[in-house]
């Protein structure tokens, strides 16, 4: 038996509070609390004010009601359209029938025999009260059945630890936990921005006085969990600025003709803006944190490319890594066809690389012999190193975190450039990724034809069929995309492999 105290602090392992216990413990452990403090931001997902329980014979239609009684049968009517389970509820003066449509989920957790509070609004059906998809609680003290039983927060909860349980333990140890709740702003700051205390907002989310408490309380745990992420962000902003150096990537007109010469095409105004800002940047020692927006053909990789031979002229090696093999090698086949007949030596990396072949490239980018590593999540091995890595090209940032593009620096600096597809509205962009300088390319080159989107039904396939084969014999290409690979049983949705079949022999 463990020995459960009063005497709260944050840090404590959840276990010790009142009515949990080595058992109680490891279920949380499972929920990701594990201290006090975790368990006082295990937060509710639901909050239910309902009305005291009334009678069954009391019920009128068309009335708000809560009613506490026995299950006395339980049925779901699968052949039904649509399907619902039903409960039929009794108590001392009569019974109700209570109805949830498309409930299969409800089998086995409401069952003949037990108690329970259901609520919600009631209706007459064939001339027979009921209540339609009510909420409910099932009872586990059979001398509890008070609105503060079932009203207010409902947990996420588990098969080992029900929302009521939970519920209870917050709020046998609520008075304490909030004690030690840190307030961050002064009292003027609160009034002008119309915040809470940080206290209260605990309080009332844990256990509210009402709704409007509630908005209350989530309007301040919104407002600093931002606070915090911004904070943090502008800390690692200024740690990068002032407590890291990398090296500085020169950009002469002798290097940026070289490497215009190496592009069958004139760039964009929107590249060459992008270019200035990224040559500016990797031009000191305060390592670049740059963001690269741009649509998908707008021609970021052609920058990415300029900001990467930047580095091989300063005898600087690059890392370009991308989310999946088969962009990485889009990316490497891009990069082979603009150096083709250049004297940089560059390497593709991917997870399937083994053996001599594998010992003999990580030989290659150890003594510094290999100017440009492109790879996938692979490039962050351990038994990969650099000689003197000072720029990481990274393709589409959200699939790569802080810690992750901190792996690749191992023991160095580098200069960081991460390009999405993704538009990024600017708001977003300064709260998500406050620590990254943005640009955007806004247009595409010239030549590139408009995207229009179109949507069909069914019965227009055979139209769709025509225009691709009208286009198809102009020389064009067509791709058609399937959710499956290959086919599932018992499942109507397409596969590539069986639709390919049907498209090669039958329709194309």
């Amino acid at each position: 038996m463990t020995e459960q105290t009063d005497n709260i602090k944050p840090d404590m392992p959840v276990q010790y509070l009142k009515g949990v216990g080595p058992a109680r413990a490891a279920g949380f452990a499972r929920l990701g609390v594990v201290t006090a403090a975790d368990l006082l931001e295990y937060y509710p997902r639901d909050w239910y004010f309902a009305p005291e329980p009334v009678k069954i014979s009391e019920l009128l239609a068309n009335h708000t009601v809560t009613v506490a009684g026995f299950v006395e049968s339980t049925d779901f009517q699968v052949f039904r359209r649509p399907p619902y389970f039903e409960a039929y509820i009794t108590d001392d003066t009569g019974s109700c029938r209570a109805i949830w449509f498309n409930a299969r989920y409800l089998q086995g957790k409401i069952t003949a025999g037990q108690k329970i509070i259901v609520w919600g609004k009631t209706n007459l059906y064939k001339h027979q009260l009921q209540l339609t998809n009510p909420k409910f609680v099932i009872v586990e003290d059979e001398d509890n059945i008070s609105a503060d039983s079932f009203s207010g927060p409902v947990y996420p909860a588990t098969a080992e630890l029900s929302s009521g349980q939970i519920k209870k333990i917050v709020q046998s140890s609520l008075d304490g936990l909030v004690e030690f709740v840190p307030e961050f702003f002064t009292d003027a700051f609160l009034k002008k921005s119309n915040l809470i205390g940080r206290q209260d907002a605990f309080k009332q989310i844990h256990k509210p006085d009402d709704e409007e408490q509630i908005a209350k309380a989530k309007r301040r745990l919104k407002y600093d969990e931002l606070f915090l992420m911004q904070t943090a962000l502008a800390l690692r902003r200024y740690k990068v600025r002032h407590f890291e150096k990398a090296v500085p990537l020169k950009c002469t007109d002798e290097i940026d003709g070289r490497i215009r010469k190496r592009f069958p095409f004139l760039l964009t105004a929107d590249q060459d803006k992008v270019i200035e800002e990224i040559v500016k940047d990797i031009g000191g020692e305060i390592p670049m944190n740059r963001l690269l927006q741009g649509d998908v053909g707008s021609g970021k990789t052609v920058v990415a490319l300029y900001a990467a031979l930047v580095a091989v002229a300063n005898k600087q090696q690059v890392a370009i890594m991308a989310p999946t093999e088969i962009l990485a090698e889009q990316h490497f086949i891009n990069i082979e066809r603009y150096l083709k007949n250049s004297s940089v030596k560059r390497v593709l990396i991917t997870g399937g690389m083994n053996g001599a072949k594998r010992k003999e490239v990580l030989a290659n980018i150890k003594s510094g012999d290999t100017d440009i590593v492109v790879g996938t999540i692979a490039l962050l091995q351990e038994d990969i190193q650099f000689s003197n890595l000072a720029l990481v090209v990274i393709d589409e940032q959200h699939k790569f975190g802080v810690h992750q593009r901190a792996q690749l620096r191992k023991g160095t600096t580098p200069h960081c450039l991460v390009m999405t597809a993704t538009p990024i509205p600017r708001t977003l962009a300064m709260t998500a990724f406050g620590d990254l300088d943005v640009s955007i390319i806004k247009h595409c080159p010239p030549g590139r034809g408009q995207v229009i989107t179109r949507a069909i039904g069914p019965g227009d396939l055979p139209k769709a069929y025509e225009f691709i084969r009208e286009r198809l014999k102009a020389k064009k290409q067509a791709f058609f995309v399937y959710p499956r690979i290959i086919d599932s049983e018992n499942s109507e949705i397409k596969a590539a492999v069986a639709e390919y079949e049907n498209l090669s022999k039958n329709i194309f």
